[in-house]
């Protein structure tokens, strides 16, 4: 595959959504606290532009140079550059597209070389890119390539060095009035970082990471947008020794913030969570570890009321995956059946609906990976996804499931070794899936999405050309037949991958 792909990225609005993923010490099985969050308001559609706009990076010849362009997925081929032209030696770096599909944000030296600030441009009015970043940055200062619009769609938060030389903190920029940012984060040493900034799913609070007091010892802070600057630890007191591990996040319902740390044992990795209405106090979400164990991920549920994680829980080095409701912390459920020998869980997801998980494995035939479904309610019965594997294939981790919970999508190289493919299977025949697309000229499916309403996918793949990724839409119910999405490319173009806001 081309090394570009790793540079450049595409949004596909369509609007689609990415399927769920995912004490103070404490002891765990302590009752929490009952707190109730209305769920956030969903964004209104975009005043203009077309209906399932798709929205994407390439460079369209062999010169190399990468801009965004907006599509309209119901008239495929018709493209427009949304950033203007940028002058010799200047790219993109990256970018985002705002929830309610009004805006793209994207990083760039288009008005002063190697000097990185931060642009909006709307679709309804392609070509016309605002600075959202001030003007009067020192020379030195450049944003850096990590981007988060608020749920709401009315903000932008961004890393820079604006204030101080090589000290990372985080801004927040309102898209009503550009070039006006303030700083979020609360005073921090001199040599420390602000990292892995969110939005709470209401858009009123930022949680973020930080070494703020000691170099390197990295905590928790949320701070509420109507009072920037002034955070509150989201942690108990860490001792010297705790790593902060990451996928600190808001729960769905933003009720919850959830963090992996070694915090009552060193190299314990373990789970906690806090109320957002109680920081600092913070209750332990798996069985108490005594010996050295492995978190490896975590996620709510959609519903907010359960938690899934993986962890070698009981058997060093054997990565299983287990679940633990909000109402009885500490006590969790294994949710594979027994692995074999070498096995181990890897990649999760729950269903829309919060009762079942699709989760890959090499749960059969070690160095094999498949994919499986396991109700909450039976827990340690799976049920095999995928149709059988040729002797060589292999599940990728990849895989999405449709929003309506009847369908997964998912890529292996199920035919023929390394060359991988996009297929579904529908979860009332489940190890009958079909091939999304047809016969591809290259070897492999690079990235893919359902559509929000589950009736298309979109993917990114070597259809046409070997080596030359371009952009595809398939109806789910008409399997095998794709429309390219993309305008043409000359020799050496290339588009990227898929980001969903």
């Amino acid at each position: 595959m081309n090394n570009l792909k790793t540079l450049t990225a595409l949004a596909l609005l369509l609007s689609m959504t990415l399927a769920g993923c995912g004490g103070g010490g404490g002891s765990g099985g302590t009752a929490p606290p009952t707190v109730t969050t209305p769920p956030p308001t969903q964004p209104p559609p975009p005043a203009s532009g077309p209906a399932n706009p798709v929205v994407y990076s390439a460079s369209l010849d062999a010169a190399g140079v990468t801009n965004l362009y907006l599509a309209d997925a119901d008239n495929p081929g018709t493209t427009v550059q949304l950033n203007p032209a940028l002058p010799a030696g200047a790219s993109i770096r990256s970018f985002e597209t705002s929830p309610d599909h009004s805006r793209v944000v994207y990083v760039s030296d288009q008005n002063t070389l190697d000097k990185v600030e931060v642009f909006s441009v709307e679709l309804a009015n392609p070509g016309v890119a605002v600075r959202l970043s001030p003007a009067n940055t020192p020379t030195f200062s450049d944003v850096q390539t990590e981007l988060v619009i608020s749920p709401d769609s009315s903000k932008l938060i961004y890393a820079s060095d604006q204030d101080t030389n090589g000290k990372r903190e985080i801004y927040m920029v309102d898209f009503a009035n550009p070039g006006v940012s303030v700083k979020i984060n609360s005073p921090i040493i001199e040599l420390a970082d602000v990292l892995s900034p969110s939005f709470s799913p209401d858009s009123t609070k930022v949680l973020y990471a930080a070494d703020e007091n000691i170099e390197s010892l990295y905590e928790l802070f949320v701070v509420d947008v109507a009072a920037p600057g002034i955070s509150t630890k989201v942690n108990p007191g860490f001792a010297g020794f705790v790593n902060l591990l990451g996928n600190h996040v808001f729960s769905p319902d933003g009720s919850w913030i959830i963090y992996g740390a070694d915090q009552d044992i060193d190299n314990v990795r373990e789970l906690f969570v806090v109320a957002t209405s109680s920081p600092g106090v913070s209750m332990k979400v798996n069985p108490p570890y005594a010996g050295d164990t492995d978190m490896c991920n975590w996620t709510f549920s959609p519903d907010s009321l359960s938690i899934a994680y993986c962890a070698d829980q009981d058997n060093e080095g054997t990565l299983e995956l287990f679940t633990v409701q909000i109402g009885t912390l500490g006590t969790s459920a294994k949710l594979n059946p027994p692995l074999v020998a070498g096995g181990a869980t890897r990649i999760f997801k729950y269903g829309a609906d919060s009762s079942f998980l699709v989760y890959t494995a090499d749960q059969d035939t070690d160095g094999i990976r498949e994919i499986y479904r396991v109700e909450l309610s039976a827990p340690g019965v799976s049920q095999k996804i995928n149709s059988p594997l040729i002797a060589e294939g292999d599940v990728r981790d990849d895989f999405e499931i449709r929003s309506d919970d009847l369908a997964v999508a998912y890529k292996a190289d199920a035919d023929a070794d390394a060359e991988v493919h996009l297929y579904e299977v529908s979860m009332t025949d489940l190890g009958m899936s079909t091939r999304v697309h047809p016969s591809l000229a290259g070897d492999d499916i690079e990235s893919f999405r359902y559509s929000a309403d589950g009736l298309r996918i979109a993917y990114v793949g070597e259809q046409d050309a070997n080596d030359v990724d371009e952009i595809y839409i398939v109806d789910t119910a008409n399997l095998g037949v794709s429309t390219k999405i993309n305008s043409a490319l000359a020799s050496g173009g290339q588009v990227g991958q898929i980001v969903i806001p």
